[in-house]
């Protein structure tokens, strides 16, 4: 399996990446994937942008492999003496059902969940041990969360240098707030400071089939500059 990778851009504006898919030397139509581009706004940037495509396209793969010796499960009552002492949002009766993550049966970090109905939904407190920081464990936790989360809308404020992090995972900025959560958002703009509602759509994000796959080959159009890019990230 050999993969293609390409940007483009209209005139500066409306970024797209490109992933291109051969099978034994065969294109394979059906698997080609576009990418349009999240983190990437205003002024185009090719390096930039082959980051993030390729972050979006290997993360899922790197996580499954770099986390296999972690175990995410619904939080004790043991643990919530360490869940209360870190958690950064004081949500009193109102936090949901939290789950932790363990590596060598050590809490690495947290994470809550809040359903208010079949279309909506939340998830807060995220946390991850200043140790684990960098292993992309705070990933692991949002995607088995959102596993466990029924409703297929699923809200959350973020701190504007996070924007980013959720923004590769597949959340998107929103302008309107579900009436469910105008208190919760008043209530993060009191405690942490101004914040960016976001939402993640599971009907956007289906299991794909391309994605699930690893390539034997990766060929990167554009030169040194995109290669260097996209060593930085397979390196990560």
């Amino acid at each position: 399996r050999i993969e293609c990778y390409d940007i483009s851009h209209l005139s500066g504006t409306d970024t797209v990446g490109s992933m291109i898919v051969f099978e034994k030397g065969i294109p394979k139509n059906k698997l080609y994937r576009k990418f349009k581009l999240r983190t990437v706004q205003g002024k185009p940037d090719d390096y930039k942008s082959m980051e993030e495509v390729l972050k979006r396209r290997f993360l899922k793969i790197a996580q499954d492999i770099s986390h296999k010796d972690y175990k995410f499960k619904k939080a004790r009552k043991k643990d919530n003496e360490f869940i209360q002492s870190n958690k950064q949002l004081d949500l009193k009766k109102t936090d949901g059902t939290y789950y932790i993550i363990e590596k060598d049966k050590k809490i690495k970090g947290f994470i809550a969940n809040r359903e208010f109905s079949k279309n909506v939904a939340e998830l807060t407190n995220l946390f991850v041990i200043e140790s684990e920081r960098g292993n992309k464990v705070g990933y692991k936790l949002v995607k088995e969360a959102i596993k466990k989360t029924k409703p297929k809308r699923i809200y959350g404020f973020c701190k504007e240098q996070l924007k980013d992090y959720y923004f590769l995972f597949g959340f998107e900025e929103i302008k309107k707030i579900p009436k469910e959560l105008e208190k919760r958002y008043k209530q993060c703009k009191k405690e942490i400071g101004k914040v960016i509602p976001i939402v993640y759509d599971k009907n956007k994000h289906k299991q794909d089939e391309s994605f699930s796959k690893i390539p034997n080959l990766v060929i990167i159009d554009g030169g040194k500059g995109r290669l260097s890019s996209a060593t930085k990230i397979f390196k990560e």
